[in-house]
């Protein structure tokens, strides 16, 4: 029937609007990441943060997978290049060599957030990274914390004295604060006749450079 009442297609209804199409681009994986994800998210994240997602996506995925197109972009892709990261990823070293599991995870949670925002943005219908299979950290790849026992610390402490950086060194021993929120206290943080500080901001570095950030929680 030409009166759309059987048969016809409604807008919204079908293929389309039932979120199986995706509008036809020649949008590669790096140029949604480079020029458009990192863009948007930057005024979300610390610049810590931030940074990391850029450093490990144009380390360990443009060089792979930068130049295939978003919307032929498949999990058999991503599992080649986490096993190719798994088997010789590491960029700090001229010799190369594995990339821990534990990193190659954190190179799927970024991917993850950024092709699930590209599905939010209607780039693509599926996120293929949920569809891939990550490695996930083995408990024994995780090295074991040692740490100094009480008297080596009180030691220590007593020995730096003369040091300039003795403050931090106490405050960092005694108040379990992180080092950036020690390095970024200021005097208005600080009440000596009560004894008390107040961590406000973070001294992080991003591209070599010292930065101002928030602290990590609220708390």
């Amino acid at each position: 029937r030409r009166d759309g009442a059987a048969g016809a297609r409604r807008p919204g209804v079908g293929p389309v609007g039932g979120g199986s199409y995706g509008p036809p681009a020649a949008l590669t994986l790096r140029q949604h990441l480079e020029q458009r994800w990192l863009p948007a998210i930057v005024a979300t994240l610390r610049p810590s943060t931030h940074y990391s997602y850029e450093r490990n996506m144009r380390l360990h995925v443009y060089p792979v997978l930068g130049e295939v197109a978003l919307q032929r972009l498949e999990p058999s892709a991503l599992n080649a290049l986490y096993g190719e990261l798994l088997r010789n990823g590491r960029k700090d070293q001229a010799a190369g060599g594995p990339l821990s599991a534990k990193s190659v995870r954190y190179v799927h949670d970024v991917l993850n957030r950024a092709l699930q925002d590209a599905v939010r943005w209607q780039l693509v219908s599926r996120n293929v990274a949920r569809l891939a299979n990550p490695p996930k950290p083995k408990i024994a790849d995780r090295k074991e914390q040692v740490t100094w026992a009480q008297h080596e610390l009180a030691d220590f402490l007593e020995r730096s004295r003369p040091h300039r950086l003795h403050a931090a060194f106490f405050l960092l021993a005694t108040t379990g604060a992180r080092r950036g929120e020690i390095l970024g206290l200021r005097w208005s943080d600080v009440a000596l006749a009560s004894g008390r500080l107040h961590v406000r901001r973070s001294l992080v570095c991003v591209t070599h450079a010292p930065v101002y950030s928030d602290t990590k929680t609220t708390r």
